[in-house]
């Protein structure tokens, strides 16, 4: 638990520093609908850069380049059902910057970059816009042998601003 107290400062106890649903770009825990799981990921496209969102630097050489066993994954076997991202915030980029959302491997090896959403353009990434994934891995098992962790992509170049909400749907097989 986490508030503020009379001075206005946020005081916090055992691990809600590391709440991650307050982390940008970063799945949360899943949650359960039947038997249906969900991942959410808070979008935040100005912080992304250029690149995969690794969560960890898996070498130690100050660049995040793969995944932690505590961050959510993708069972190996389960099937993806759906993968939307829902913007709140128009995205913008001085040149032409595109978004993909695929599949990795823990220490951040590709399954498939953009298996979710494939090659989406700034344009059309606009505020109340609702991006449906129709990535090769909708309706399949992303892998039957490895955990899938989800990594947001920014090609090209980055973007300056932008915002959403990227919810992913799978089933356990």
């Amino acid at each position: 638990m986490a508030w503020y107290n009379k001075d206005g400062l946020l005081v916090q106890f055992g691990n809600d520093h590391n709440d991650r649903a307050n982390q940008d770009n970063l799945a949360m825990a899943p949650s359960t609908m039947g038997s249906e799981k969900e991942l959410i990921v808070n979008v935040v496209l100005d912080r992304l850069g250029t690149g995969v969102s690794y969560s960890t630097d898996i070498d130690n050489d100050g660049t995040k380049d793969g995944f932690n066993t505590g961050d959510p994954f993708i069972p190996a076997g389960a099937v993806v059902t759906s993968c939307e991202l829902y913007m709140s915030e128009t995205a913008t980029s001085t040149g032409s910057a595109v978004l993909e959302v695929g599949s990795y491997q823990l220490d951040g090896t590709v399954i498939d970059a953009n298996g979710f959403i494939a090659s989406t353009a700034v344009a059309a990434l606009g505020a109340g816009v609702g991006i449906e994934g129709a990535g090769a891995d909708i309706g399949e098992a992303v892998s039957t042998t490895l955990n899938a962790y989800i990594g947001v992509d920014v090609n090209v170049e980055a973007f300056t601003a932008g915002e959403g909400k990227l919810v992913l749907k799978y089933v356990i097989v």
